[in-house]
């Protein structure tokens, strides 16, 4: 996993901008991934996706480059912007604000869950409409192949 230094260089890198810092407070934890919080000095914050298993990196690229083709047929997609290295196994996004998951049936009103539930429903009609390229599904992935079912 990349360090907190490396992490840092490399968004200074790639916003080109001001110096920046991670925000003071805990990283967001998943099953697969942490997020930190990156600060700018021009107030642009960043979610900065650290993968825990660095061999997941080649199929994190390929679905990046996926979603990336999507955004550009599909401009109005609702859906932050990505920014990486290929040589850096660290994903670069917008920071999106809002309340964790955590809470969704004890804390968020119905209205805001069906409002998200159908914003959710809007976005993957888009991603599952969208024509993506055969060049972007060329990597091999260990027991996949196109074209072929099994039974």
């Amino acid at each position: 996993m990349a360090n907190t230094s490396s992490v840092l260089s490399e968004a200074f890198r790639l916003h080109q901008v001001v110096r920046c810092s991670l925000a003071e407070e805990d990283p967001c934890q998943g099953g697969s991934h942490k997020v930190l919080k990156v600060v700018f000095g021009d107030s642009v914050q960043w979610a900065a996706r650290l993968c825990h298993d660095p061999n997941n990196w080649k199929y994190e690229l390929r679905a990046v480059k996926m979603f990336q083709h999507i955004k550009q047929t599909h401009p109005d997609i609702r859906a932050p912007s990505v920014s990486f290295k290929a040589e850096n196994p660290v994903l670069y996004s917008e920071w999106v604000t809002g309340k964790s998951l955590k809470v969704w049936n004890s804390q968020i009103p119905l209205n805001k869950r069906q409002m998200l539930l159908e914003g959710l429903a809007d976005f993957l009609l888009q991603l599952r409409t969208t024509a993506v390229p055969l060049i972007l599904f060329q990597s091999k992935i260990p027991g996949i192949q196109l074209g072929s079912r099994r039974a």
